[in-house]
């Protein structure tokens, strides 16, 4: 068999083995995405005996790179966040035509990102991320070598970039499949009026602090929040302007608590404040505060006040705290009911229930 022959079929077995180890970078890489780059970065390096292996993203006439691995051989230190004009580098070819381009020869001059340097071999295809063309991915082989850049190469490297593509368009998705999630999370958890933490929230945020204040043998307060005469005040000055009082009241309140302290809409005019690891003493203080700043409030058609039940949490059923969460809002409900009676724009509590 001829020389020719013989490495014709050497390439065709290391292009064979180039994709088996792009499957098993695929099923074993590392967890991120950088770090699944690398693997396929030096995987190409070893396939196209190449000493230097970039890709670069391209936004107009700047030049960034976002991956390099081996060495630029006494050139330029590279390193990932660097810009350059897109004309400083062997790029602009491939850039302009998004076509692949495999050359044995280098146009001289060299650009500058090459100043100085000999390569000789060099090879490049254009990268798109959801089939919006993104950079270029590039290798430079600066010592001779014993195989010719060939056909094979070009299949080979086309494959790789669009791999290097697909890998990144998928990290992409996940991260926005991830904010959206993280999104629809949140708006699942708040009210969409006032910005606090709703019901399910609240039931769920209580549920982990009692399974946590019970291990640690603690306690903590839940104090229930009625704004006075809000159906009166509706029905007087209109649903709008008791939405705005709504707005307004929960941020009044949010200014007056502790980055600890937890609030709630509990449903309508009603709001659960949870004061965790606070004897009844310091939730008294506290709902004193929200009351004054509420009853302080000069932005509406007339004057609003809360009336506030407050009572502690004590934790009893080690395997059910549920049973321990609704026997304090339970008596929270009948102290708010007293301060109701008592004449409003008051604070009533009990200790215990």
């Amino acid at each position: 068999m001829s020389m020719v022959g013989l490495s014709v079929d050497w390439k065709r077995d290391q292009h064979r083995e180039f994709v088996q180890g792009l499957c098993r970078i695929t099923e074993h890489a590392g967890p991120t995405l950088r770090e699944r780059i690398a693997e396929l970065l030096c995987l190409g390096l070893r396939c196209f005996v190449a000493d230097l292996a970039l890709v670069s993203r391209i936004e107009g006439e700047c030049y960034h790179i976002e991956y390099v691995e081996g060495e630029n051989c006494g050139g330029p230190q590279l390193s990932r966040g660097q810009r350059w004009r897109l004309s400083q580098t062997l790029a602009q070819p491939t850039w302009r035509s998004q076509h692949l381009h495999i050359s044995r020869d280098i146009p001289m001059p060299l650009p500058k990102l090459c100043a100085g340097l000999a390569p000789q071999g060099y090879l490049a295809a254009p990268i798109k991320v959801s089939n919006t063309p993104f950079g270029v991915l590039e290798f430079l082989r600066y010592q001779p070598a014993q195989q010719d850049l060939g056909v094979c190469d070009g299949e080979a490297l086309r494959l790789l970039s669009a791999w290097i593509g697909s890998e990144i368009t998928r990290t992409s998705q996940e991260t926005v499949l991830r904010r959206v999630n993280h999104r629809l999370m949140r708006q699942a958890l708040t009210d969409p009026l006032t910005g606090l933490a709703n019901r399910r929230a609240m039931f769920s945020h209580l549920r982990r602090e009692a399974n946590r204040l019970y291990r640690e043998h603690r306690e903590g307060c839940i104090a229930l929040i009625d704004i006075d005469f809000f159906k009166r005040f509706n029905d007087t000055h209109g649903h709008q302007q008791g939405d705005i009082a709504l707005r307004m009241i929960s941020k009044a309140m949010k200014h007056v608590l502790r980055d600890f302290d937890f609030l709630a809409r509990y449903g309508g005019e009603e709001f659960l404040l949870w004061l965790p690891e606070q004897k009844l003493s310091v939730a008294l203080t506290v709902c004193e505060r929200i009351r004054d700043k509420v009853a302080s409030l000069t932005l509406f058609p007339e004057k609003l006040s809360v009336s506030i039940g407050v009572a502690t949490l004590a934790l009893t059923h080690q395997t059910d705290v549920s049973r321990d969460i609704d026997a304090a809002i339970a008596a929270a409900d009948a102290q708010l009911f007293i301060a109701k009676a008592a004449g409003r724009n008051c604070i009533r509590a009990i200790e215990g229930h």
